[in-house]
Formats: structure tokens, C-alpha cells, sequence
């Protein structure tokens, strides 16, 4: 937050008034980077995404408990996803009316469709087991696209705007204005992707409402799983690259891996 206030450029000002190197090093650290390398302003966006699943174990699963009409809560979680595209189509100028050049995608827009399918996903399925499934099976499938799906005239594997696989789809699918031209920073694969980190944050409230651990063991399960995962992002860094711009798995695990690390800090 605040990054987002000014924060950034407060900082940003410092640097360039002074010769103070730590304060070079913290601007550097409040603006996006070259898409292969990972700063701080790239932890921003799904700590969004993972903070919009936290409504659902609490406000929604709780109310399954409560015998409350699964079909009303869908409702419900429709209707507020409903608000999110509006306020995201307005913010990118839909009262204007031009809808040829229209930016469809939006941050708001991810966050509407990532909330609204992990909502769906866990009123449907409200145990730790299927959400751990759903969280395997979309970054699984993430990662076969992004390696094995090849794109015409490029091949697979190619993290370019007009080469990658999200490129391709956007350019397919998506009516309007890409922000990126060739592509969407909030595209449709971007979207789908980081509905895994939404619904991690689902998987960290269920364990927060499970009573057969105390504490002390939802911090170990919390940082032991923050570890692990961050492990494996590093390890197929190489192979598949950490990169924001194309929410790739092994992005979506070392920002997951770095909140469930800090999670405690704020839950417990």
C-alpha cells in the first residue's frame, strides 16, 4: 500500500537527490525490472490475488457450515465479481464507448475472474485435499502450455510477448486494446494462472479454521510450505523462469512460497 500511495515516488526522489546507494538500491526495488529478473514491485499484484481468496473461508465456506444455500453463495460471489469487471471496464474508459480500442483486461478484471473461480472452486469443493488438487492441476497445466503448446511460426517455450503462448491467446481471444500490443499483462493464461494463487489463500484459511492444530504447528505447516515451494521455483528457475509478465508456475510458486513465509506474521 504503500508503494501504491507514492511511496515509490518519494523514494524514487531520494535517490536521485542523493549519492546514498542504499536508497538506489530501495528505488530499484519500487519499479518493474526486465521481465527475467524478480524485485519487490513483482510481489505486489498477487498479494492481491491472495488476499481475494481470504473472504472465502471465512465469509463463504463458514456459511456452507451454517446449512446457508450454496446457489444464494454463488450468487453472492457473482455479483461481486460482477462489480469488479464494471469498476475495471470504467477505469479503462468504457464510458467513452469506444469499444474496438476498449483495454478489456485489467488488474481488476484478473482479480474478478481469479476471486470468482476459487470462490466457485471451494464453495463446490471445501476441503484442504481438493483445493491442494485444483492448486497442482492449474499450475500443472500452466506449465504444459508454456513449454509444450508451440505457437505458429515461433515453436513452445518462448516468453516473448508476440511468441508466447499468452501472446498467441490474447491476440486470438481478447476484443479491443492489448496493453502490451502483442500481448496482456492481464491476459486470459495470466488470468487462469493466477487463480492458483488466489486459491492458496483459500488453503491458508481453511488451515487457519482447522482446530486439530494448534498454532505452533499452522507456523510450521506455513513456513515448511513456503520453503518447499520456493525450493522448487529456484530449482526449475533454469529450465522455466520466474517471470511476473507471463504469470509462469514457477512465478506463481516463489511469490506463494514468500507469502506463506510472511503469512504468520500477520495471522497467528
Amino acid at each position: 500500500m504503500f508503494r501504491i500511495t507514492g511511496g515509490s515516488a518519494v523514494i524514487r526522489a531520494a535517490s536521485d537527490q542523493t549519492d546514498q546507494a542504499w536508497i538506489e538500491i530501495l528505488a530499484t526495488r519500487t519499479h518493474q525490472v526486465p521481465c527475467r529478473q524478480f524485485c519487490f514491485y513483482d510481489l505486489i499484484f498477487p498479494l492481491f490475488m491472495f488476499i481475494s481468496g481470504a473472504v472465502v473461508p471465512f465469509a463463504l465456506i463458514s456459511k456452507l457450515e451454517q446449512d446457508q444455500s450454496a446457489w444464494r453463495l454463488r450468487l453472492r460471489v457473482l455479483k461481486r465479481a460482477g462489480l469488479l469487471a464494471l469498476l475495471g471496464l470504467i477505469y479503462n474508459g468504457a464510458l467513452q464507448f469506444e469499444f474496438t480500442t476498449l483495454r478489456w483486461a485489467s488488474v481488476l478484471g484478473q482479480i474478478r475472474v481469479a476471486y470468482f473461480l476459487a470462490a466457485i472452486i471451494a464453495i463446490s469443493m471445501p476441503t484442504l485435499r481438493a483445493i491442494n488438487i485444483w492448486i497442482i492441476g492449474i499450475l500443472t497445466a500452466i506449465v504444459a502450455l508454456h513449454l509444450f503448446v508451440p505457437v505458429p511460426d515461433h515453436g513452445a517455450g518462448v516468453f516473448t510477448g508476440v511468441g508466447s503462448i499468452n501472446g498467441y491467446v490474447d491476440r486470438l481471444l481478447l476484443p479491443g486494446r492489448l496493453l502490451g500490443k502483442t500481448m496482456a499483462p492481464e491476459g486470459i493464461l495470466c488470468v487462469f494462472s493466477a487463480v492458483s494463487v488466489t486459491l492458496m489463500r483459500v488453503w491458508a484459511g481453511l488451515m487457519l479454521r482447522n482446530e486439530d492444530l494448534k498454532p505452533c504447528g499452522k507456523i510450521l505447516v506455513f513456513c515448511g510450505t513456503g520453503v518447499v515451494i520456493i525450493s522448487a521455483a529456484i530449482l526449475s528457475k533454469d529450465q522455466y523462469p520466474i517471470i511476473e509478465s507471463f504469470w509462469t508456475s514457477t512465478y506463481n510458486l516463489f511469490v506463494g512460497g514468500i507469502i506463506f513465509l510472511c503469512w504468520p506474521c500477520f495471522t497467528l
